[in-house]
């Protein structure tokens, strides 16, 4: 094979062809694909492929998008406020992407940006599809993708009246299960820290929570409002003990703040966990594991979130089907561990 030799020039597929002995057409199948799938002969593909090495050649995926029309990249759309949930979620997201050969673009919304700002910037990287996990969506932001005929999907997120494809994990069921835990536990005196904004899920899991137990005969509610945070958590609870010390069963809509409602519970107030006080959370994170929480928490299942997401992509891609018709609810499911006890009597 004859070297060649570049100072400014970038080596392009003609170069590999010609080196390669092959047609430019050869090449580009041999490099988007495995040689079974790229329908090249094996000692064809490995020569391309060794040319290509050796003279730095890599395909530009951007002018091959422009030329197909497809730019197999999936667009997300995150929160300002990152937990370690949501951390798992785009982990697991760009790793299921690329295992069907496609690519994940993460745009991150600022308090500051509107939804549409963002998603019209996110539209300008040809995408194919667009995830949001952010909270707040209105029907214009819906119909600046669907003007685009680019399928929108909600991501854990549900919200009533709005025209768009949506997957999300139940939370009715899941504050459902947290309130009857507790009660069987043979609790009657609940406190409850939630997130300071009523979003749709923590309207969902407040109304599920209040309702199984007022449902049971249990009044006595006391209810605080905080931020996804441990500190948040830490403080909230301090304080709701403080005005409210018959408390003897806690639910925490995150797990950071239960993180943060043990720790004050025991290094402040004394209380032991689960013999004083029994603490639920929600999210299953993996410290929940840890033996200084060994948190009984409600688990949503990240894999399968992202696993319908993605097919739902796939199918409304591969069929470009843009209609905003999907919903669909996937099952939480309680982990028991050691921060809820019963209670004698």
């Amino acid at each position: 094979m004859t070297d060649l030799i570049f100072t400014n020039k970038k080596p392009t597929s003609r170069d590999v062809a010609r080196l390669a002995g092959v047609s430019q057409s050869t090449v580009s199948r041999a490099l988007n694909g495995a040689a079974t799938e790229s329908k090249v002969k094996e000692a064809s593909y490995n020569k391309i492929r060794q040319v290509a090495e050796q003279i730095g050649y890599r395909p530009n995926l951007l002018a091959r998008s422009m030329i197909s029309g497809k730019s197999n990249i999936i667009g997300l759309v995150i929160g300002d406020k990152l937990g370690p949930f949501y951390q798992s979620v785009i982990t697991e997201f760009i790793k299921q992407t690329q295992l069907q050969g496609k690519n994940c673009l993460v745009f991150q919304l600022d308090k500051r940006q509107k939804i549409e700002d963002i998603l019209e910037k996110v539209l300008q990287f040809q995408v194919e599809a667009i995830v949001v996990t952010a909270p707040a969506l209105s029907q214009a932001s819906a119909e600046v993708c669907s003007t685009a005929q680019v399928p929108l999907i909600l991501f854990n997120r549900f919200q009533e009246g709005l025209d768009s494809n949506m997957v999300y994990t139940n939370s009715y069921q899941g504050a459902t299960l947290a309130a009857h835990h507790l009660l069987n536990a043979n609790h009657q005196h609940f406190g409850y820290i939630r997130y300071h904004e009523d979003t749709a899920e923590e309207k969902e899991k407040a109304r599920a929570f209040k309702d199984f137990l007022n449902k049971n005969g249990v009044k006595e509610i006391h209810e605080i409002k905080a931020e996804y945070t441990y500190e948040s958590g830490y403080q909230a609870f301090l304080e709701l003990y403080t005005n409210h010390p018959q408390i003897t069963a806690l639910f925490c809509t995150s797990d950071l703040m239960a993180y943060g409602a043990m720790d004050v519970a025991r290094n402040e107030l004394g209380l032991n966990i689960p013999e004083n006080l029994s603490i639920i959370g929600y999210d299953n994170l993996p410290m929940s594991q840890w033996k200084s929480y060994q948190l009984d928490s409600i688990a949503q299942p990240i894999i399968q979130l992202v696993d319908e997401t993605l097919q739902a992509i796939l199918t409304m891609v591969n069929k470009s089907t843009k209609a905003n018709s999907l919903v669909k609810i996937i099952d939480v499911e309680l982990v028991q561990r050691n921060s809820v006890k019963k209670r004698e009597g």
